[in-house]
């Protein structure tokens, strides 16, 4: 009964919360589905993405009102994220390797298993990557489904992850990188050859991975790399080579800097402390500069800018004190950090609000003066070191750039939850500009996307701020490794983001990035954009009580009558039942199960409005 009546207690909120809050849902038990729509300031268009619970081998297409309208099904399993080429093929990221399900939990799925160390059986014990992000293949499939392009990463000592980025032609049109790809990816170094380049021996563990950008055009042919391992710079000894002060040296990275939230690894011959020691998780091109690549350090809190042809970092923001630039973060306190855990840098293309402009998922993972996450617009012309007012729960909008280092920028814009717990996420996140100025952000953790307006200046802040749409992804995993998995199970209402309930995987609903596909965009041109099936099968359409609170509204097309909330009564009368039918269908939110009877079914004691779902 308590837990009913949090339900309805829940729901009560979101009909009280006016269309386009100014902030997300903030509730930890929370409807699934879209459940903020308005039509009027949204920009419109169609979402791309893909869950990350396991055992999950489906990207979906979807309309703003949270219909399917295409999908394709991959042989694999969903390695965070993909994106929608122009001539309408989709390139995507795979695991190509994993820990093997049980036979027959999901015959579709093929496992392509890691070359393991010394021939050994995969196992969790000598797993030689750490880290979360990898993926290892890259396919792309035309509309229906077809490959048409691979391209594989992943062997003992080399491993693509999280991320990729094609070059097409909104990025410096018509040069000889149309059609090439960037890819992230790991490469191993031993004990002895991290110590051998100034890495403290203490420190060192089994092995180091540190990351690495290649360039590989349709040919499969590399065409371009850079690597970090070239690129270092060590304060510890003096007999091994890029001996110099880091502060010094801010074009390279410190080999003994490691991130204080990580644990620092000890016995040589352990598996697990093999460590992941800058964790890249994004690569872009420059859309303008076709000789720049963006890219983004989790573990140190940064973003940077990588000249193509010179081979050298030329642009860091974010955290100073890597290398020495600045105050580190000490008990509560921030110091000169401006980003913790950082995600999904890029330029905001030309033609965009904010053109030119740094776009980034500060994640606030492990911060000092409390976790949250935001998406943070940074001007990298202004080198001014003025401090400017902080907006939202303390979070600092200015102050940012440090004289002499490569650290220019202000933090010109913002969103964060008023909140932590509906917009934190400890890792992954993505955010976009969109062409109507609004912003769009996905909330990994949770599966929760967002489009938040830009707002209103106010001084050194923007004010009013409104979420104009907002869905929760409504599939789940369920299962482990051992049990099995099953995907996708469809709940109507997520319990803090996700577990609804049962035991399940870590983060079964977890979106890694979602992308707005504007109506225009060529890949969509002469495409079937019909509507297959709600993707919250069997769910009513949340987004429709919140704007159409009144019985009968909805109208029968969708199958649901919206919520009916009585002013007497307000938690009684819930009207979850098919339209105008008294004996219809009930649904029991608490456990998406059905029941039938003359006045209501499933939904608990009470009689429902037309034949829902009972009153609680």
């Amino acid at each position: 009964m308590r837990k009913k009546m949090l339900l309805a207690a829940v729901l009560a909120l979101c009909l009280a919360m006016p269309l386009g809050s100014a902030f997300a849902v903030e509730s930890f038990v929370q409807p699934s589905g879209v459940i903020q729509y308005n039509a009027a300031k949204v920009n419109g268009g169609y979402v791309l993405f893909s869950g990350t619970g396991a055992a999950n081998t489906t990207t979906y297409l979807i309309d703003m009102e949270g219909y399917v309208v295409h999908e394709w099904k991959r042989d694999y399993v969903v390695s965070l994220h993909e994106t929608l080429l122009d001539n309408g093929n989709l390139l995507a990221a795979q695991a190509a390797w994993s820990l093997p399900l049980p036979a027959g939990v999901n015959p579709n799925v093929k496992i392509k298993k890691q070359t393991w160390p010394n021939g050994a059986t995969p196992s969790s014990t000598n797993i030689i990557t750490v880290g979360g992000g990898h993926g290892g293949y890259l396919q792309e499939f035309d509309w229906d489904g077809n490959v048409v392009w691979d391209y594989e990463l992943n062997d003992a000592t080399h491993v693509q992850h999280h991320t990729f980025a094609p070059h097409e032609s909104i990025y410096t049109p018509n040069t000889s990188s149309d059609g090439n790809v960037l890819i992230l990816a790991w490469e191993y170094h031993t004990n002895a050859e991290a110590i051998a380049a100034g890495r403290n021996p203490a420190t060192v563990g089994r092995g180091i991975w540190s990351d690495y950008l290649i360039e590989v055009n349709r040919a499969k042919q590399i065409v371009w790399e850079f690597h970090i391992w070239d690129n270092l710079v060590q304060n510890f000894d003096p007999t091994k080579p890029n001996y110099g002060n880091p502060v010094d040296h801010q074009d390279k990275w410190d080999i003994n800097w490691i991130n204080p939230g990580m644990p620092v690894p000890g016995s040589a011959t352990v598996a697990s402390t093999t460590q992941d020691w800058t964790h890249f998780n994004t690569i872009n091109y420059h859309p303008t500069d076709n000789n720049k690549i963006v890219t983004n350090s989790r573990h140190m809190g940064e973003s940077y800018i990588i000249d193509k042809a010179a081979k050298k970092l030329i642009y860091r923001f974010g955290n100073p004190s890597v290398y020495g630039g600045g105050k580190a973060p000490s008990f509560q306190n921030d110091g000169d950090q401006l980003m913790w855990g950082p995600h999904h840098a890029h330029i905001i293309p030309p033609g965009l609000p904010g053109a030119g402009h740094l776009l980034i998922i500060d994640n606030g993972w492990n911060r000092p003066e409390g976790n949250r996450t935001r998406s943070i617009e940074v001007d990298m012309s202004q080198t001014s070191n003025t401090a400017v007012a902080a907006g939202v729960g303390g979070l600092p909008t200015g102050n940012t750039a440090i004289p002499g280092t490569m650290h220019p920028g202000h933090i010109i814009w913002q969103y964060a939850g008023a909140r932590p717990n509906s917009m934190y996420s400890a890792s992954q996140c993505s955010n976009e500009r969109l062409p109507n100025g609004n912003t769009f952000i996905t909330i990994t953790e949770t599966g929760h996307i967002i489009e938040v307006t830009k707002g209103v200046a106010s001084g050194v802040n923007w004010v009013n701020k409104e979420v104009v749409w907002e869905f929760i992804n409504p599939l789940e995993s369920t299962g482990s490794v051992a049990a099995g998995y099953t995907y996708p199970v469809v709940r109507c209402l997520f319990n803090d983001g996700g577990v609804g309930g049962t035991a399940t995987t870590d983060n079964p609903t977890a979106i890694h990035r979602s992308t707005l596909i504007p109506p225009n965009h060529p890949g969509l041109k002469d495409k079937d954009l019909s509507r297959k099936y709600l993707m919250a099968t069997g769910c009513p359409e949340f987004w429709k009580m919140l704007t159409y609170p009144a019985v009968g509204t909805q109208g029968p097309t969708t199958g649901w009558n919206a919520l009916q909330v009585p002013a007497a009564l307000p938690l009684t009368g819930w009207g979850f039942g098919s339209f105008g039918t008294s004996g219809s269908e009930g649904l029991d939110v608490t456990t998406t199960t059905r029941g039938t009877g003359s006045s209501g079914g499933g939904g608990g004691a009470g009689a429902g409005a037309g034949g829902g779902g009972g009153g609680y």
